[in-house]
């Protein structure tokens, strides 16, 4: 009884150790791209008024919505409704996806966590794709630090930044400056990055699904735990090692163009507050 006790507990604690290094990644990076998010729209609405937000959001926003119709489909939940972009809404909402699904399914109710993810997770998905199609040279320094070995839980961090400095370096070339190629797709990176980050309702229903998903962890864990002893458990971390080693690489990515798009948001804005500060300074009548 007492080692039923302690797999059990032990399969619970490494089981939130890896959903949490896991979700850890995604709520810091859905954090801070919605913060990137919120200032560079409040700018350009701002300089450009509604318009200037549907400049990226007519590619950014059916992306994140089909990302999660996709895994709608996946967990088989039913999709009652779906809008990819609308351009007049009450509150604002851009798109949507309406679905229902049998709460009394495991498989469907774990299904929720994923559906809430799906646009950071299918949206990065996107971006490499789009980077093989049209930016192919500064795809195979990328491709080749995905081959490279998945760094142990020690040296994560040692190896993990670096990596991301390559893929950087790697895109943003001096050669690329002057292809059209590579102008599309970072213009599709901004748009598709600018609308990626996660609504209120979708981490509301992403943690609907957090139960039945730890759960599954740590059925997993206690089964590698009883067939395969400590070399299940050394196998379980090198699997959350490399989702976790890929999914950090990738999403920096999206945050480089979060970044770009904020950076030019900034630059029309206080352009703009410049210009008109500017004129009334010259149309203000003078002190007599």
């Amino acid at each position: 009884m007492g080692l039923v006790l302690h797999l059990i507990l032990y399969s619970i604690v490494q089981s939130l150790i890896e959903i949490g290094s896991l979700i850890g990644i995604l709520v810091f990076f859905g954090l801070v791209l919605g913060m990137i998010e919120r200032v560079a729209n409040r700018q350009l609405i701002a300089t450009f008024g509604r318009k200037g937000v549907l400049v990226t959001a007519w590619i950014g926003t059916p992306v994140h919505e089909l990302n999660h119709a996709v895994m709608c489909l996946i967990f088989g939940h039913k999709i009652i409704e779906i809008k990819l972009l609308q351009l007049r809404s009450s509150d604002g909402t851009l798109g949507y996806v309406s679905h229902a699904y049998n709460k009394r399914s495991f498989y469907q109710s774990a299904g929720n966590l994923f559906i809430g993810i799906a646009p950071i997770v299918g949206g990065v998905m996107v971006i490499v794709l789009l980077m093989h199609i049209l930016v192919p040279e500064g795809f195979v320094p990328i491709s080749q630090v995905f081959q490279n070995n998945v760094p142990d839980h020690a040296h994560f961090f040692s190896i993990t930044l670096p990596a991301i400095g390559v893929m950087v370096k790697a895109l943003f070339t001096l050669q690329h400056l002057f292809s059209l190629s590579f102008w599309c797709f970072l213009f599709l990176g901004m748009s598709i990055s600018s609308h990626i980050a996660l609504s209120k309702e979708d981490i509301r229903g992403a943690r609907s699904g957090l139960l039945a998903v730890s759960i599954s962890f740590v059925i997993v864990n206690a089964v590698a735990t009883l067939l395969l002893g400590g070399k299940g458990n050394d196998m379980m971390l090198m699997l959350v090692d490399a989702c976790r080693y890929y999914l950090l690489v990738m999403v920096s990515l999206v945050l480089v163009f979060s970044l770009l798009k904020l950076g030019l948001s900034s630059l029309v804005f206080f352009t703009k507050r410049l210009f008109i500060a500017r004129r009334r300074q010259q149309e203000s009548p003078p002190f007599s």
